[in-house]
């Protein structure tokens, strides 16, 4: 016993204990999380570029996808009207809402481009510019004019882009694989042929962006009529002419046994939305209806073609309507059925969220089903299906809830940002007022640390309007400080201490049971944008890592007792690699930046804890520990199958793939457009202007008032280490996090607001 408690007594063994403990438990939560499952698909190769045909899957010979694209609609609008044909296929298969983000806007020639890339990217208007290799353009065949321009040659019942060029051009200086056509290419690649039949012309403009879903990296696609003659004149039409079905029918049916990959562009519905601010309401109501009527008709006769033993039916909308874009309605409809899909909702590995996929999965989608190998430039991950009863009225609501957390968002966080940023000035004002200190600026900054958690109750709660929401947070924050210095009585610390553990309990509770309440928050993520669907964002990472820190610092220097401090700080370390394991683990959404922060600002906290001084020793040790930790939780994600991993595991898996020098040209890629958001987010988001406030003020306070900060220091010793543990996670999380800015912003309040509230209070004593 003796020798078990002298091995605490040794300054250095404690840094080698909690290392070696963490270490540990990191290990044992990732050897009992997930399907650490690594069988790959039979005879899957993932070398797309090199000189030998990828290996189709033996069992996905003979399989073909037909993708139906009805454009410029909404659920609303595919439900509002008898569509017998399109009910069919939704009660066969599975249904979603498709997130339409791009390079640009959602625009069409942004988004059926993504969509064929399998990456965000622009294309605008050139995007439009296809045409049939033996159609006349200028007074020559396109396919002569596509040579000149590209150097490469295409077959007399070709398509191709003729904007090549101007494609490649706006797209080359992103920092991350971008492969236009990246669907035509894997299918090219296996020796597999794509076909597109339609167009959305207008009058005077060209509608042929479907070539860019099917096209491969050369701009081809290897059977193509978007010519005029799948158009006939309609003097009723609004443009004059519409979509003729019979034509397109009759080439699918010759096109279908000579072609893996069918796009059918139905036209109409876009080239009504095109002409809508040109005709009046009515009007525009009974084309549209008309359009998705007949739309209706002509999928009833596709289905009838189709062997549903072994083709698949995608049907798409890949751009939002004008009202939809202005009411901030971005999601759109997607319906898959067909072979191996039964009732339900689509999902995919990249938003992991139960009826929303990512317009960047429509490209590993077909991919998949082809039983090709991932195309290393696609960031999507197949779509599935899920035996889930989601009725349409649901997805309509869960976009409507979406399109309202995107608009409450910036109202509500700024005003957030806002009121901190004048509090920290107010404070600093009290601090050196001369009269006597007021008493209210301790339930104020207390209201700062308890809004976090409010954002995360407001999901439960009806929000008709952004007002109601801002009426909620006001006054659920002040029941949150009102209960916390009610329960915390006369210590000081108390209050401090239940707002932080219970901010801490929540985000916990909800990370454990499925991001409910973070996917609905508006400091959560945002559906609309894309840029997260699933995991611990960096807004509540930063609000999880600094309220732990706090919150565990003050609860051990409340009960500051000789004969608990030693199973106190054990407790607190289990605690810490609780959360590291949260952040990290795959399963769970793995926020790499929060990660590394995390394991800094605790594993600072922790060695100070135990006596440890700072030194280059520690440091380097410290260093040394988030390393293994995160080569852990890597090496675990890198050998689980491509379906299950998460962005970091796939990263790892396309820098690998890419060999030594692509890997690194990668890995620098991921620096700088990181560093980028980084550097856009510090000049233009509120969350800077935060950030620096409670730097300012912090750093005033360490040298005025004149040994105050010294007396809270010998008084607080603990809780002053948690003070140095946030300071150091939130300078780690700016370094290493893409919107590291906000991270450390969110963490700092944890810290600057009890320890002003504390600064405020010695000047009243």
């Amino acid at each position: 016993m003796r020798s078990g408690i002298s091995l605490f007594r040794n300054r250095r063994r404690p840094f080698l204990l909690v290392a070696i403990v963490m270490t540990l438990a990191v290990a044992f939560f990732v050897l009992i999380s997930g399907n650490t499952s690594t069988a790959q698909a039979v005879g899957r190769t993932t070398d797309i570029k090199g000189s030998a045909k990828p290996v189709i899957e033996p069992d996905a010979k003979g399989r073909r996808v037909v993708v139906v694209v009805i454009d410029r609609v909404g659920w609303k609008d595919l439900t509002a009207n008898q569509m017998p044909n399109l009910r069919q296929i939704m009660d066969k298969g599975a249904i979603g809402l498709m997130n339409t983000r791009t390079g640009d806007s959602r625009l069409p020639g942004h988004t059926y481009l993504t969509i064929g890339a399998g990456t965000r990217v622009e294309g605008g208007v050139v995007a439009t510019r296809a045409y049939n290799a033996k159609e006349e353009v200028d007074g020559v065949l396109a396919g002569d004019l596509f040579t000149r321009r590209t150097g490469y040659r295409a077959q007399t019942g070709a398509a191709v882009q003729l904007e090549l060029a101007r494609l490649t051009a706006l797209n080359e200086n992103r920092h991350y694989p971008v492969q236009l056509g990246a669907i035509g290419t894997s299918l090219h690649s296996a020796g597999l042929k794509t076909a597109v039949l339609g167009n959305a012309d207008l009058e005077k403009e060209t509608g042929r962006q479907a070539v860019t879903l099917a096209m491969d990296d050369k701009g081809i696609v290897d059977y193509g009529m978007v010519d005029a003659s799948v158009l006939k004149e309609d003097i009723n039409a609004v443009t004059g002419a519409r979509t003729d079905y019979r034509a397109v029918l009759n080439k699918f049916r010759k096109y279908k046994d000579l072609a893996q990959l069918i796009v059918i562009e139905t036209g109409d519905t876009a080239r009504v939305e095109e002409s809508s601010e040109e005709i009046l309401g009515k009007v525009l109501h009974s084309q549209r209806k008309k359009t998705l009527l007949e739309a209706d008709r002509f999928i009833g006769k596709v289905i009838k073609e189709l062997d549903w033993s072994r083709d698949r039916l995608i049907i798409i909308t890949p751009t939002p309507t004008k009202r939809n874009l202005n009411e901030h309605l971005w999601l759109t409809p997607v319906i898959m059925a067909g072979h191996g899909m039964g009732p339900g909702i689509l999902t995919s590995g990249t938003t992991k969220r139960e009826g929303i996929v990512s317009n960047l999965d429509i490209a590993a989608t077909i991919i998949d089903y082809l039983g090709l190998p991932p195309n290393p430039n696609i960031m999507g991950r197949p779509m599935e299906g899920m035996a889930v009863n989601l009725t349409v009225a649901h997805l309509v609501q869960m976009s409507e809830k979406a399109a309202f957390t995107h608009l409450a968002r910036p109202i509500l966080v700024k005003g957030y940002v806002l009121v901190q940023i004048i509090v920290l000035i107010l404070a600093m004002v009290t601090v050196f007022w001369r009269k006597p200190q007021p008493r209210f600026m301790t339930p104020v900054l207390l209201w700062l640390m308890a809004v976090p958690m409010v954002f995360l109750l407001l999901t439960l709660l009806p929000q008709p309007t952004v007002w109601i929401s801002i009426l909620f947070t006001v006054v659920l924050s002040s029941l949150m400080v009102w209960i916390s210095l009610k329960l915390g009585g006369n210590h000081e610390l108390y209050p401090y201490i239940i707002l932080c553990l219970a901010t801490v309990t929540v985000i916990l509770g909800d990370t454990l049971t499925g991001f409910k309440l973070i996917q609905g928050s508006v400091l959560g993520y945002d559906a609309m944008e894309g840029a997260r669907y699933y995991g611990i964002g960096n807004e509540y990472m930063g609000v999880l890592i600094g309220a732990a820190i706090i919150g565990v610092t003050g609860l051990l220097q409340r009960f500051n007792d000789k004969k608990l401090v030693f199973s106190g700080k054990i407790a607190a370390t289990v605690f810490f690699i609780l959360i590291i394991y949260v952040l990290a683990a795959p399963n769970l959404g793995t926020n790499v930046g929060g990660t590394i922060a995390a394991l800094a600002g605790f594993g600072i906290t922790m060695l100070l804890l135990f006596g440890i001084k700072p030194s280059i020793r520690m440091v380097a040790g410290l260093v040394s520990g988030i390393f293994i930790v995160l080569l852990t939780f890597i090496i675990y994600d890198f050998s689980r199958s491509p379906e299950a991993q998460s962005h970091i595991g796939r990263t790892a898996s396309e820098l690998i793939r890419g060999g030594w020098q692509e890997g690194m040209k990668g890995a620098a890629d991921i620096i700088i457009r990181k560093l980028e958001i980084n550097f856009r987010l510090i000049k233009y988001t509120m969350w800077s202007r935060v950030f620096i406030t409670s730097i300012i003020v912090l750093a005033i306070l360490f040298y005025r008032p004149v040994g105050v900060m010294k007396v809270l220091q010998n008084k607080f010793s603990i809780l002053y280490i948690g003070f140095v543990g946030v300071t150091v996670g939130s300078i780690v999380a700016l370094v290493f996090n893409d919107s590291g800015i906000v991270a450390a912003a969110t963490m700092m309040i944890f810290g600057s607001a009890p320890l002003i509230s504390m600064v405020i209070k010695e000047r009243l004593t």
